[in-house]
């Protein structure tokens, strides 16, 4: 059996580790945490949010969510890069 991380099928140069490295999302902290009620069901993370949000600006959710049935393995390697920068 061979176990593998993310970590080691995301490529070194992927546009989710530059994005990643070179923004740091929870900046948006403090920036919305007024605009969050304490009470009801608990809303979705605003980094989690704006990440999404950004690959979608550089077609990287377009790719994910499009996909063939002939490019499975394509397909699963792009949607754990999505996943590690989530």
């Amino acid at each position: 059996m061979e176990v593998l991380t993310i970590e080691q099928l995301v490529p070194q140069e992927h546009l989710v580790r530059k994005l990643n490295a070179a923004i740091d999302f929870p900046f948006t902290y403090p920036l919305v945490e007024r605009l969050y009620s304490i009470y009801g069901r608990p809303s979705i993370d605003t980094v989690v949010l704006n990440k999404f949000n950004t690959l979608s600006a550089f077609g990287v959710v377009h790719r994910v969510l499009c996909f063939s049935l002939a490019s499975a393995r394509t397909r699963s390697t792009v949607s754990l890069h999505f996943h590690r920068l989530l």
